[in-house]
């Protein structure tokens, strides 16, 4: 019978880590970029908060607090874990349909933001979040013999670590995106009319 457990979880300190990453990373950082007019970075953080997530539980987060340890695994045997992890994908996905909501409104068609969400969904749940995560395993173990895990400079290292091998997939991701959505989009539109014309106003 499958179950989950909490067996180990402090909840107070992963309670904390959570909020943390809400009002940091899911809430704040959206927000400025938002201000600041940086829809083009927006496009891609949004549907990769899940894999922010993934970085920041590297070793259970900073100082080694353990603050990040449950905070995103999609295998996760606890229920706090599964929980979190939940709590994480619905701020993601919140993210991608305002993306896809602006682009259909700035577009004035329906299939100029559906077109985006093709990328964008599968970039949500697909992203290869565990190459980076295994990259960061082999870094830290060879940088441990000079910064051992325990330093309060190994957790910062290995989030630029993490921040550097994740980058080239968020450019590919941007590419992807920009060079294949109006395609896209240009097929849609062409085969809604060839079905009898479905509607394309918001």
């Amino acid at each position: 019978m499958f179950s989950l457990g909490d067996e180990g979880v402090v909840y107070s300190s992963q309670v904390i880590g959570l909020i943390i990453y809400i009002v940091v990373f899911a809430i704040a950082v959206p927000i400025l970029m938002l201000k600041h007019g940086l829809w083009q970075y927006l496009e891609v953080y949004m549907p990769n908060l899940d894999f922010v997530a993934f970085i920041l539980g590297y070793h259970g987060g900073p100082f080694n607090s353990e603050i990040f340890r449950y905070l995103y695994n999609p295998t996760s045997v606890t229920l706090y874990g599964t929980v979190s992890t939940n709590i994480i994908n619905f701020f993601a996905l919140l993210g991608v349909t305002y993306l896809i909501a602006r682009y259909t409104v700035r577009g004035g068609s329906l299939v100029s933001g559906w077109s985006r969400a093709f990328f964008m969904l599968p970039i949500t749940y697909l992203f290869p979040g565990h190459l980076v995560v295994e990259g960061m395993n082999a870094v830290g173990a060879k940088l441990a013999p000079t910064i051992p895990s325990t330093s309060p400079l190994h957790w910062p290292i290995m989030m630029c670590v993490g921040l550097s091998l994740a980058l080239p997939f968020f450019i590919v991701e941007k590419w992807l995106i920009d060079s294949f959505a109006p395609t896209l989009a240009g097929v849609i539109t062409r085969a809604s009319k060839a079905l009898g014309g479905v509607p394309d106003s918001p």
